[in-house]
């Protein structure tokens, strides 16, 4: 019954690697049938539960983990799962509808994957829409690469804050037409905000005329390097402005510049009429105050102790002063951005050494010898050097009590 030349052998299920007598296969199907010898069908309810349980595995992993490659291990492992389970229930003459399940863990997943691209594309030109006009390209492409660096809701993170402010604008807007106004501040602020964005800054907002940005808003390691150069590069800018506006007998448009580095909290504030993706924390308060002390120095750019720390050696700073804000209680050491190393000549870096010399004659309460340097100094025309030579004038004339440690206390803000 099983000769070759009968042609009579034929493959079967269980047999698909040898050729099976035709024969045979009656002689097993007979004796199944006396010894009810058979292969049971799983029911259809346990079908319809492990389509359920393969469903809410992708749908899960979808959704806890919101991570493609992982989301895929987890389809992959499903659908192994369940050609293992089919062969084994046929190991042990059970046959389960594996094609329906398997189809159904297919369609779930092809659903969930289109469903997150869809979303994902849709919440990524939100994003742009919502930040290419504050941020240069690169930093775009970080946050659309990585959309976890930024969190609506609100997160906490180390970054540096810029306030920049035009000096005396509402008395310089009060002798103008508004239209001219305008013009001239919309001139202003675009080619200030590029070159700001142009080192990595996130404009968060305009103040009338100030401009309050971020720098490692979006997790960028060299924060308070890119402040620093992006306000002696906006500042550039703003010295060729002020130079045209004077060639044109216009009124300049002279900017200050306060920078600090600390702990932020950056999300979603406002109300249920109006809210705005911010900032706030201390930080944004001190990078205000700081903008404001320029106008007391008579300086451009300053910084405080928190942001000159570790990049002293990309710039020149002169340190400035030791003060406590008006309604703190910690003493800051603040410091004048003179520019980058290699940059600044050297005149201005002779000032600034005999200007720290005087500056620490200063706190040790000689006062007439610093008085001797910084009155030097000022007609040098060193601007802060004049605060400091009347300073050393009054504490000759009345001496500061005995505990005092060289901390200035602002009186206003």
């Amino acid at each position: 019954s099983n000769a070759p030349g009968l042609l009579d052998l034929k493959t079967t299920p269980f047999t698909h690697l040898n050729l099976y007598p035709g024969m045979e296969i009656h002689a097993t199907a007979i004796e199944n049938l006396l010894t009810a010898d058979f292969m049971y069908c799983v029911p259809s309810w346990i079908i319809v539960l492990v389509m359920i349980l393969s469903a809410v595995i992708l749908f899960g992993a979808d959704k806890i983990f919101k991570n493609l490659p992982i989301f895929i291990i987890a389809y992959v492992l499903v659908i192994i799962s369940e050609l293992a389970a089919g062969y084994l229930l046929i190991m042990s003459y059970k046959w389960m509808a594996s094609a329906e399940i398997l189809l159904t863990s297919t369609i779930v997943f092809v659903g969930l994957a289109l469903t997150g691209y869809f979303a994902e594309s849709k919440d990524k030109r939100l994003m742009r829409k919502q930040f290419e006009r504050y941020v240069n390209d690169t930093v775009l492409e970080e946050i659309l690469a990585n959309p976890t660096a930024v969190d609506l809701k609100g997160r906490t993170l180390n970054a540096t804050i810029m306030a920049t402010d035009i000096a005396d604008f509402t008395t310089i807007s009060e002798s103008l037409p508004p239209h001219e106004v305008v013009s001239r501040l919309n001139d202003y602020l675009s080619e200030v905000s590029e070159s700001l964005i142009e080192n990595s800054a996130f404009i968060n907002k305009y103040i009338g005329d100030a401009i309050l940005a971020i720098f490692g808003a979006f997790k960028e390691s060299e924060h308070r390097k890119n402040a620093c150069l992006a306000g002696i590069k906006a500042s550039e800018i703003i010295t060729k402005k002020i130079e045209q506006a004077r060639s044109e007998n216009k009124t300049p448009l002279i900017t200050r510049f306060g920078i600090t580095t600390g702990e932020i909290t950056l999300g979603n504030i406002g109300s249920k009429r109006k809210i705005e993706y911010t900032v706030i924390g201390d930080a944004v308060n001190s990078a205000f105050r700081l903008e404001g002390l320029n106008k007391f120095y008579n300086t451009i750019i300053l910084v405080s102790e928190y942001t000159k720390e570790g990049i002293e050696d990309d710039f020149e700073f002169r340190w400035l002063d030791i003060l406590i804000y008006k309604g703190k209680v910690t003493p800051v050491r603040i410091y004048e951005l003179l520019g980058l190393k290699g940059e600044v000549d050297n005149d201005k870096l002779r000032q600034r050494d005999e200007f720290e010399e005087a500056l620490k004659l200063y706190q040790k309460r000689k006062f007439n010898e610093a008085m001797t340097i910084f009155s030097r100094l000022s007609d040098e025309r060193d601007n802060p050097s004049g605060k400091f030579k009347k300073r050393c004038k009054d504490f000759i004339t009345s001496p500061p009590p005995q505990d005092w440690n060289g901390v200035w206390v602002m009186k206003r803000k």
